[in-house]
């Protein structure tokens, strides 16, 4: 059997959608020449066997409901969700504040019924 590879996926996805678990991501690799961490081309076909499903189940609910995992991030992306606080946001305050933060008492609750004690 054949699946093709589409954008942002990776091994690991392959395995997922077509074998319902992670850890056909070993025999995908082997059976495609690839290492676990290669990164997939769009459009890139990638060979299965039936012995390589181990979920069924999971394979016909993504297929049923459209799944398609695709979890690669590329750098871009990457620049693009990471923020940068300003030092002039104030945040700086809050954070370097020498005020005492005073410690939680323990309590215990229910102590005919549990010996468990919740902070």
């Amino acid at each position: 059997m054949k699946t093709i590879a589409k954008h942002r996926q990776c091994l690991a996805d392959i395995a997922l959608q077509e074998c319902g678990s992670f850890e056909a991501v070993f025999a995908l690799a082997e059976r495609n020449g690839l290492s676990i961490t290669d990164e997939l081309e769009v459009g890139q076909s990638l060979a299965y066997e039936l012995a390589d499903v181990l979920d069924k189940k999971v394979v016909s609910e993504y297929a049923a409901d459209g799944i398609c995992p695709a979890a690669m991030v590329d750098e871009r992306t990457i620049a693009e969700l990471i923020t940068i606080i300003p030092e002039d946001d104030g945040l700086a305050d809050i954070m370097g504040s020498a005020d005492p933060v005073e410690p939680i008492q323990h309590t215990n609750i229910f102590t005919n019924e549990f010996t468990s004690q919740f902070a």
